[in-house]
């Protein structure tokens, strides 16, 4: 709710019993959440050994290395990654929920899907990918967070307004403090609402 700039109070946030197919509701959304834990692409190959120019500046670094500090290489960011990239994975991860739930009762739900794959990070870039398959699935809305990225992908006119006001626009959270409330060390669990 925070990268989608919807005002909301901790209240407003509930979680129903655990039976129910309905993992969160706010105000008259009614979320089911899932994670996207796969890998979004094939990896290379790790190579064999190091090209030997690479291999003796290592060895060299090694040895000249005085303290403990000087092995340590620069902390590297993850790499970008947009919305439109991980439509296709969305689609399939919401394909087999929506197997399991039956497509009437995901009229009813508003699906969020959690990008979690630490070697990415989001990238503001607008929406232009066809969400048909995710349409055809029959969820009342669908959105994605790939942090500090959030998108309502699609929002039918039976969703929350809130969803259906924010539909197809990529937004993104640059605001440092709001970033350190969703994931600073003492956000836990309930930083990602």
């Amino acid at each position: 709710m925070r990268i989608l700039r919807v005002p909301f109070d901790e209240g407003d946030l509930v979680c129903p019993p655990q039976d129910s197919p309905v993992d969160v509701t706010f105000r008259d959304a009614r979320f089911q959440v899932t994670e996207l834990l796969e890998p979004l692409e094939e990896p290379e190959p790790p190579p064999r050994y190091l090209p030997d120019r690479e291999r003796r500046k290592r060895t060299e670094e090694i040895l000249a290395a005085s303290k403990v500090e000087d092995l340590l290489k620069p902390y590297q960011a993850g790499t970008p990654l947009t919305v439109n990239k991980v439509v296709p994975k969305v689609a399939e991860r919401l394909r087999s929920k929506q197997e399991r739930l039956a497509r009437e009762l995901c009229s009813e739900l508003d699906a969020l899907v959690y990008v979690n794959r630490p070697e990415y990070y989001g990238r503001a870039e607008p929406l232009a990918v066809d969400v048909s398959e995710l349409e055809a699935q029959g969820w009342r809305s669908v959105s994605v967070l790939l942090v500090p990225v959030a998108c309502v992908l699609l929002a039918r006119r039976e969703a929350p307004a809130f969803l259906r006001a924010v539909a197809g626009l990529v937004q993104e959270c640059t605001d440092a403090e709001t970033l350190w409330s969703l994931f600073g060390p003492a956000a836990g669990a309930e930083g990602l609402a």
